[in-house]
């Protein structure tokens, strides 16, 4: 049974959390307190990384990087994540061919199959 599986601790919290929501609901707080509530519930199970977690070399060390860069430190990417940054230096720097789908040829084809217009 579920009502036995929570410790003493869990029990505290639930309970307090209802005594809450009923001050909350008094002082028409209710949509903020369940919205606290749901921010505080994200925050606090974030968690930190396991030594046993997926690991990436980067700069002759390994490091923890997650899929989004904005939790990595410096803002590192994983690597070959391709984005417009990369897209912009790659025709400046003439590393790719993108810019042959902006030859006269294609856009003159794609003129032609419009009918002209």
């Amino acid at each position: 049974m579920a009502i036995f599986s929570l410790s003493l601790k869990a029990w505290i919290l639930v309970i307090l959390w209802f005594i809450l929501a009923h001050v909350a609901h008094k002082w028409d707080l209710g949509p903020i307190y369940i919205l606290g509530t749901g921010f505080c519930t994200i925050f606090l199970n974030l968690g930190r990384q396991q030594p046993d977690d997926v690991k990436y070399p980067l700069a002759s060390k390994l490091q923890f990087l997650s899929a989004y860069s904005i939790f990595n430190e410096d803002f590192r990417e994983l690597p070959g994540t391709l984005n417009a940054d990369a897209i912009d230096r790659d025709i400046r720097t003439g590393k790719t061919n993108y810019t042959r789908l902006r030859s006269k040829n294609n856009l003159q084809k794609a003129h032609n199959s419009n009918g002209g217009r």
